[in-house]
C-alpha cells in the first residue's frame, strides 16, 4: 500500500515541476516591455546629450 502512496507522490511531483508555457510568454512580454521603455528612454537621453553639446 506504501508503494502505491509513493508513486502517487512521485506524479503530482511530476506535474508541479518546471514552468508553463503561459507563465514564460508572460515574463518575455514583461521583458519586451521593459526593453522597448529602456530604448525610448535612451534615445531622449541621447538627443539631450546631443543638444546640450552644442549649447
Amino acid at each position: 500500500m506504501s508503494n502505491v502512496s509513493a508513486q502517487r507522490t512521485c506524479k503530482s511531483m511530476d506535474n508541479s515541476s518546471g514552468f508553463t508555457i503561459v507563465e514564460l510568454l508572460i515574463v518575455i512580454v514583461v521583458i519586451g516591455i521593459l526593453a522597448a521603455i529602456s530604448i525610448v528612454a535612451y534615445s531622449g537621453m541621447q538627443a539631450r546629450a546631443r543638444i546640450g553639446h552644442y549649447l
